[in-house]
């Protein structure tokens, strides 16, 4: 049985053992342990000594009864020494088998917090027993949470036997209530008691400090005797009066200016001291200045409230989860960054998590790795907004974090990448959709390919359409992926007219039409039951426009709720209707193409026909030869215009989604980056946000780098501000030093005035297209480019150790996978050609030849 636990084995009454008490905090059992142990600091050292000098035995315990602390007096009392009970449970030390009941009863209320004092007979190693007065008080971390016992008994066996020795003992208790007053001076914190009227009947160093007093000065006297401000000496006076009554301990805390003009705020308690009649005799009171740990309170909020601000400019929000409770928390702004929020339950209860289908499995497997093996999470994936239907792209990140105490958790940040994903969409799209109209696919297919992208985008929460206008200014469907047969073929070859639904009037007016209610929009009055019926509520529709501003047509979008189209919508559908517009124009070209080809054949037989009935209009008829050949070579150069202005109208494209994303994403994450700069200098000694903070900053600093290539990737500006070698170099080292790849790089002759653009960028494209394909199917260790300028021409070459391919059977079959037909088409757009050589095995050389002026003119790149 502990000291820390020893009971009154002969008092019912004694049982003021379970008074309800607030104790003081003296520095916790890690205090205790390090004053045991110590070996360093002259503190610790005089500590060490100071409970040495107390002639009782100073007994620390655990709260399971294990010995912490076991001083020399204790060593003297009970037989055992230091080294020997450390470790071991105070009830095999020193508790008699007739006592273990009511020693585990005391101990019961003593790890609830109740203090005990009382005589409790207890045994030494030898097996003797004798009588003690037992102190016992809880132990409070500095939280103010429960850690440990702390003892104090004395053998009174003497007492028992010379309780006559009055000034023996008026000498011991004089030496006690000085060691009391010492051991309480000695720590930070303001230790006091007063008496039932108010007045102190004692105040440690550190208070009487504060007041510029001895402690003669102070006892006696009432928070008015010490010139505490009227209002607060009042509410002091109350609230000791409040205990006295109750026999309740309270808490509370005050701003307070010393006389000496020492400026503070403080936490305090007061807490009954009972008499052996249980009645409140007096009130013993602890209070803390707790002045910086409020200032960096103050300051960590202000620094979380600008990092919030950060992060929402950037659209990011933190989350956390521990892996044994898998509840996730989420920062304040969640909503604003998604548009919803999120359950803490999400981790266990899918159904609620808002996850698209398609991602929900990999999204479950990724973080339930990431929880059993601590490894970094690192995820994107589409969510479902709950209230709009739309999706909402997501990347999360996070890492494993301990504390001091080891405890482990992850914590990391989430960011809204819907815009940036949206980009790299409709990026993607137009790049397929061009290659399948350069590659010749049907027109229909193309368009289902626009179509169907719109409404992928929408999560099936929008139906897109499609419409062809012929020469009449009739609409007819082009491409309707969803849309039922007996609707298509209601409004097959309508008029098209200002007044009539919203794909006939944009193609009237040539302006965007939206119909945010169809049951009340008077366009719709005699078409609403076509689009109410499949429980289509509002319509909004673009028209497809040429380059000479014809409409040739409508791009539409049907909606299941009344509204109008978001800001992504429009932007989205505007792109693909310029694609669209291509892919007709293209379409038409074509046919108009093989109009001529058949007036051609139907000319030639006329031909034949006049040369054997009209020998004498030979001539005649071959000057309509020659027109028709003409007319043919004009389409021709009409397609290879399109074509030309299709490759770099996606140039320009690149550059401008480049310059916009350059300046809208870089200058946010250097906002967010400063932001987060300014956060960590204000976060001072909490450790623990630093690491948050070290970690957020980590984060963006890869956001940075991703955003900075995806710009060089889409559009390198030394192409543009220094020119191809520039480029190319550029380009060469950071793709060798992604793949790993050795890559020699000579140029020669490239040192004087600057090819035109067209061709730079030609060359370049090219050799990205070459290293690309190395990449993707050449397993190389080895590549060289050459690029040389003579007189009259400009050669590029790229060159690999790789594995080859048969060219006979990539020329005979599709050879669109390593993009060779988008290679020649343009190098033949700068009347250049392109040469191939490879066989399995042995790599491959891409060799590019482009005919160039001899000499220059002045400011010939500004034309």
């Amino acid at each position: 049985m502990s000291e820390s636990i020893h009971p009154n084995s002969a008092a019912g009454p004694a049982i003021e053992a379970r008074r309800r008490a607030e104790p003081l905090t003296v520095g916790g059992l890690g205090a205790l342990k390090e004053i045991q142990t110590s070996n360093s600091g002259s503190k610790q050292k005089i500590q060490a000594r100071l409970l040495d000098t107390v002639e009782q035995s100073i007994i620390a315990t655990d709260l399971d009864g294990i010995v912490v602390y076991w001083n020399q007096f204790a060593e003297q009392l009970y037989g055992w020494t230091s080294p020997e009970a450390i470790g071991r449970h105070i009830m095999d030390l020193t508790t008699p088998a007739a006592m273990t009941e009511q020693a585990v009863d005391i101990l019961s209320h003593l790890r609830q917090g109740e203090s005990w004092t009382g005589e409790f007979n207890v045994q030494r190693r030898d097996g003797t027993t004798f009588p003690a007065q037992v102190i016992n008080s809880p132990i409070n971390d500095e939280n103010g949470v429960l850690i440990g016992i702390v003892g104090l008994s004395i053998d009174i066996s003497e007492r028992k036997q010379q309780e006559a020795s009055l000034i023996g003992l008026t000498r011991q208790l004089e030496r006690q209530s000085n060691l009391f007053h010492t051991t309480l001076s000695a720590i930070t914190d303001f230790a006091y008691i007063f008496d039932r009227e108010g007045r102190f009947l004692y105040a440690n160093q550190p208070l009487l400090d504060l007041w510029g007093l001895g402690l003669d000065d102070a006892v006696g006297k009432n928070f008015s005797d010490l010139q505490y401000p009227p209002d607060l000496a009042v509410r002091l006076q109350e609230q000791i009066q409040q205990v006295i009554d109750t026999g309740q301990s309270l808490r509370d805390e005050t701003p307070y200016t010393s006389s000496t003009g020492a400026e503070g705020f403080y936490e305090y308690i007061f807490t009954p001291v009972f008499a052996a009649d249980g009645t409140v005799e007096a009130v013993a009171g602890s209070t803390r200045d707790y002045t910086e740990r409020r200032l960096v309170e103050a300051a960590l909020r202000d620094a979380q409230e600008r990092l919030l601000q950060a992060m929402n400019a950037a659209k990011m929000f933190s989350w956390e989860v521990s892996p044994g409770a898998r509840e996730l928390s989420f920062s304040s702004n969640v909503e604003r960054t998604m548009g919803f929020t999120f359950p803490p339950d999400i981790i266990d209860n899918p159904s609620k998590n808002h996850l698209h289908s398609d991602d929900a499995e990999g999204v479950a497997n990724k973080t339930q790795h990431a929880l059993e093996t601590g490894e970094p999470y690192d995820d994107t994936m589409r969510m479902i907004n709950p209230h709009t239907g739309e999706i909402v792209w997501m990347h999360s990140q996070g890492i494993l974090v301990k504390n001091s105490a080891g405890d482990a958790r992850f914590v990391g940040i989430a960011q809204n990448i819907t815009e940036r994903k949206h980009t790299e969409i409709l990026l993607d799209t137009q790049k397929q959709a061009l290659e399948m109209v350069v590659g010749g696919s049907p027109l229909t297919e193309v368009l289902m390919y626009l179509a169907g992208i719109v409404e992928d985008q929408s999560a099936g929460s929008s139906i897109a359409s499609i419409l062809l206008l012929d020469e009449q200014g009739r609409l007819h469907n082009g491409a309707s992926p969803s849309l039922p047969e007996d609707y298509l073929q209601a409004i097959e070859g309508i008029q098209a007219d200002e007044n009539v639904g919203t794909c006939s009037a944009a193609a009237a007016t040539c302006q965007i039409i939206v119909s945010p209610d169809i049951a009340n929009d008077p366009r719709w009055t005699d078409l609403k039951h076509l689009p109410l019926g499949l429980g289509f509520q509002a319509a909004w529709s673009l028209p497809v426009m040429a380059a000479d501003r014809r409409v040739l047509g409508t791009f539409g979008t049907y909606f299941r709720e009344k509204r109008g189209p978001t800001k992504f919508e429009r932007e989205t559908v505007e792109i693909l209707a310029k694609t669209a517009a291509l892919a007709i124009e293209r379409k038409q070209s074509e046919e108009a193409l093989r109009s001529s080809e058949t007036k051609l054949q139907l000319s030639h037989q006329e031909l034949e026909r006049r040369v054997n009935t009209r020998t004498a209009a030979l001539s005649e008829m071959n000057a309509v030869l020659q027109e028709e050949v003409r007319q043919r070579q004009r389409i021709e150069a009409e397609r290879v215009e399109l074509l030309r202005r299709v490759i770099f109208a996606q140039e320009d494209e690149r550059s401008r989604i480049a310059r916009e994303m350059h300046d809208q994403f870089g200058q946010q994450l250097t906002v967010l980056k400063l932001k987060l700069d300014a956060v960590k200098e204000d976060c001072g000694e909490k450790e623990e946000l630093c690491k948050q903070i070290e970690a957020l900053q980590t984060l963006v600093m890869q956001l940075d780098a991703d955003v900075d290539h995806m710009v060089w990737e889409m559009r390198p500006t030394a192409l543009d501000d220094l020119g191809l070698h520039a480029a190319l170099s550029s380009y060469v080292q950071r793709w060798s030093q992604h793949l790993e790849v050795p890559v020699q790089l000579h140029a020669r002759a490239m040192d004087g005035d600057r090819l035109k653009p067209e061709i730079e960028t030609t060359l370049y494209r090219i050799a990205q297209e070459a290293l690309n394909n190395i990449a993707k199917h050449a397993h190389a260790t080895q590549v060289a480019v050459v690029l040389e300028r003579r007189a009259d021409q400009v050669s590029l070459i790229v060159e690999d150790d790789g594995v080859g391919f048969d060219l006979q059977r990539l020329t005979g079959a599709r050879d669109e996978g390593l993009g060779l037909v988008g290679m020649r088409e343009r190098a033949a757009l700068v009347g250049g050609i392109i040469e191939i050589e490879s066989r399995p095995n042995f790599g491959a050389t891409v060799v590019v030849r482009i005919p160039v002026p001899a000499a220059r003119q002045k400011g010939e790149r500004g034309e």
